[in-house]
C-alpha cells in the first residue's frame, strides 16, 4: 500500500456510536457490507477492535477487495453484491456495518432482506446513508422518533 494511502486510512475517524456498540455488545464476527477500499476496517483494526474476531469484507469491486486484502490478510474478503450475499450463511453475522452503500443499490428492500438474512437474531446492524432514495426518509423518520430531530447527521447510526 502506498504511503499516501496508509496515512489516509490511519486518519479515518471511527464514529463514536459505532465504537460504543463495538465495546458494549458481545460479538464474535463482523461484516463490512460495501467496505470500499477498507478505510473503516483499517481504522478499526488499528484500534484493536478485531483482535480475536472473524472479519468479513464485502464489496462489488474486485479492485477494492484487493486493497482490503493488503490491509489484513486475516480478513475474509468477498466480491459480492450487497443484495445477493453469496458466501455468507444465514444468521452467521453478529455485527454488520454498512456505511454510505444503501443509497447506491438498485433495491434497498433487497439489501435490507439480505442484511436480515445474514444477521443473527439480536445481532447489531450499523447503517448510515445519505437521503438520495426513499430509504433515507425511513432513516429520517427514525431519527425524529429517537429524538434526534432534523439537525441530525446525514444518516442514522
Amino acid at each position: 500500500m502506498a504511503q499516501q494511502e496508509k496515512s489516509f486510512f490511519a486518519e479515518r475517524e471511527v464514529p463514536l456510536l459505532l465504537q460504543c456498540f463495538l465495546e458494549k455488545e458481545k460479538w464474535r464476527n463482523y461484516l463490512d457490507l460495501g467496505c470500499g477500499h477498507g478505510s473503516l476496517l483499517f481504522a478499526l483494526n488499528k484500534k484493536g477492535y478485531f483482535k480475536g474476531k472473524k472479519v468479513y469484507a464485502v464489496d462489488l469491486s474486485e479492485k477494492r477487495i484487493a486493497a482490503v486484502k493488503k490491509t489484513s490478510p486475516s480478513f475474509n474478503c468477498l466480491v459480492a453484491d450487497a443484495c445477493k450475499l453469496k458466501g455468507v450463511k444465514n444468521s452467521g453475522i453478529d455485527f454488520l456495518v454498512s456505511t454510505q452503500v444503501i443509497e447506491h443499490v438498485e433495491s434497498e428492500e433487497q439489501m435490507i432482506k439480505e442484511m436480515r438474512r445474514v444477521l443473527r437474531s439480536n445481532g447489531i446492524a450499523f447503517v448510515s446513508t445519505v437521503f438520495k432514495k426513499k430509504t433515507g426518509m425511513v432513516f429520517l423518520q427514525m431519527q425524529r422518533q429517537m429524538g434526534f430531530g432534523t439537525n441530525a447527521p446525514a444518516g442514522i447510526y
